[in-house]
């Protein structure tokens, strides 16, 4: 019965000791611009084919079509991320920037809007 009152002090100092004296990991190192550049340019390649990807799970459904490419495309940016050994925030940044640099100069495959919500069909 002493043994649970004495093994869960020994237990806890064990846990604070090694957690105050393990040295914190490294910080990934941030993306530069040619690496963030990259990241959009390779968004940009693939997103026909993530989108016509999406359209054949949802066909008929095009607010799903969207909400299905988006989760292949963050698929794909945690990928990315995982692949450079980059922060996702860096990823996520990109993105942003690139969309921002596009200044309204949208292909056919970038839309800007989100299709609006409808009960979906049954499949």
């Amino acid at each position: 019965m002493w043994v649970r009152y004495v093994l869960l002090p020994i237990a806890s100092v064990v846990a604070v000791v090694r957690v105050e004296v393990t040295p914190a990991m490294a910080p990934a190192p941030r993306a530069d611009a040619a690496l963030s550049r990259g990241f959009f340019a390779d968004l940009r390649t693939h997103e026909l084919e993530m989108r016509d990807r999406a359209a054949q799970d949802f066909p008929t459904d095009p607010w799903s079509r969207d909400d299905a490419f988006h989760a292949y495309e963050g698929g794909r940016m945690e990928d990315l991320a995982k692949k450079r050994r980059a922060p996702m925030t860096d990823v996520l940044a990109a993105v942003d920037d690139g969309m921002r640099s596009m200044h309204g100069r949208r292909d056919a495959d970038m839309t800007p809007f989100v299709p609006p919500c409808h009960p979906r069909p049954d499949y």
